[in-house]
């Protein structure tokens, strides 16, 4: 077609894996879909499901070809800790670079958790001198440094991640941070322009029937569901509060993750028997079984780099009337005061004033109709989209 304009789309996780970045960049591709013109094309390349070993996908996770766009998957085994994760974006990132080698784009977009997605997208927009769009989903050198307390094996990671973030963000045209907490990180870096379109709600759990009362009158319970990691580190205080809870309280946990070992092994220790472990679900289950909760949970680990997040487990939770507890600072906490009510929130890492924050608690269930209006993720991608068109 004649003056077609072509889009180069990067997210590592996609429909049907389960993960925030598939949620997030499976809808807005979406919905750039919807409003993009007709001499647009869309290249999506992707992986294959690989994020939890135990969750099967049944959907069609095939290569498609369209008139409007093209998605193509990379094989990818799920891979633990950080040198299977590095393995498997080794793939992916020279995978990518072979099928775009022949092709030309006029923007790069790259959804980047871990950086290197950034950094691929980069790479692609110099040898294709293309507009690079960065959505930053957290930020990994400050994530890493957390991680190693041997600091001289910290700072030998640290460096080389220094020149690859000033390289990418110094290539970029635009970048969106998915929170606020993230600009002044990025003050250094000032050719971009910036936005700030935070994670959303989706239409399913807007949409989702919800009982609005208590479910369980004998028994208070208490649901967490997501990735069970380093990052979440509910070992720290799960199975503890559930020992001084006692049998009236039953904690369930839905997914997987490096940690749930660790989680497991700390039941066992215990001799806790009021936590329960469910393999991930699929977000129809998710639905159900969290309009079956009492309590809705989240928690991020005790590490600095943590201060300036937005937890995408915020917003779908929110959606429910249940109470949320959750173990949130700075950023998410200060979001929590202005938008969201009936939030439990307690220390980090610290069982005990959890407990004592559950026993004190008067339950309620919550009307959050503004907090949906506000943040629901397809107006928030309709505005991202917009911005991600508006580069051609």
């Amino acid at each position: 077609m004649k003056n077609t304009k072509s889009i180069l789309f990067i997210s590592f996780f996609f429909e049907p894996d389960l993960s925030a970045g598939s949620f997030r960049n499976t809808s807005l591709f979406k919905e750039i879909l919807k409003t993009k013109d007709k001499n647009v094309k869309i290249h999506v390349i992707t992986t294959t499901p690989n994020r939890y070993k135990d969750y099967e996908v049944k959907s069609n996770t095939q290569n498609v070809n369209d008139e409007d766009f093209i998605i193509e998957r990379v094989k990818i085994t799920q891979r633990k800790g950080l040198l299977g994760q590095t393995i498997s974006f080794n793939k992916y990132f020279f995978s990518v670079l072979h099928k775009t080698w022949n092709n030309d784009y006029d923007v790069v977009y790259a959804s980047t958790s871990k950086l290197f997605s950034g950094f691929l997208g980069a790479t692609i927009s110099v040898f294709k001198r293309a507009k690079l769009y960065l959505d930053i989903r957290d930020i990994f050198r400050e994530t890493i440094q957390d991680m190693f307390s041997n600091k001289h094996i910290g700072t030998l990671v640290i460096i080389p991640l220094k020149v690859i973030e000033y390289v990418t963000c110094k290539r970029a045209i635009h970048i969106n941070l998915i929170t606020p907490g993230f600009r002044s990180y990025f003050n250094i870096y000032k050719k971009p322009t910036y936005s700030c379109y935070t994670n959303g709600i989706d239409q399913a759990f807007i949409k989702a029937k919800k009982s609005n009362v208590k479910p369980n009158i004998s028994m208070n319970k208490i649901v967490y569901a997501g990735n069970i990691g380093f990052g979440q580190g509910l070992e720290k205080v799960i199975p503890q509060a559930a020992q001084r809870l006692g049998e009236k309280w039953e904690f369930h946990i839905y997914g997987a993750g490096n940690s749930k070992n660790l989680l497991q092994k700390k039941i066992s220790k215990l001799q806790v028997k009021n936590v329960i472990l469910h393999k991930a679900i699929q977000r129809e289950r998710l639905l159900e079984v969290y309009d079956s909760a009492d309590f809705l949970f989240m928690h991020l680990n005790n590490l600095k780099a943590f201060e300036r997040a937005l937890p995408s487990k915020l917003f779908e939770s929110a959606t429910y009337g249940n109470p949320i507890i959750a173990r949130v600072t700075s950023t998410a906490a200060t979001f929590i005061n202005k938008n969201i009510k009936n939030v439990i929130l307690f220390k980090p890492c610290d069982f005990e004033n959890l407990v004592k924050k559950l026993l004190d608690y008067k339950y309620v269930i919550e009307d959050r109709k503004d907090f949906l209006e506000a943040f629901s993720r397809q107006k928030i991608n309709r505005r991202m989209a917009k911005s991600i068109l508006d580069l051609l």
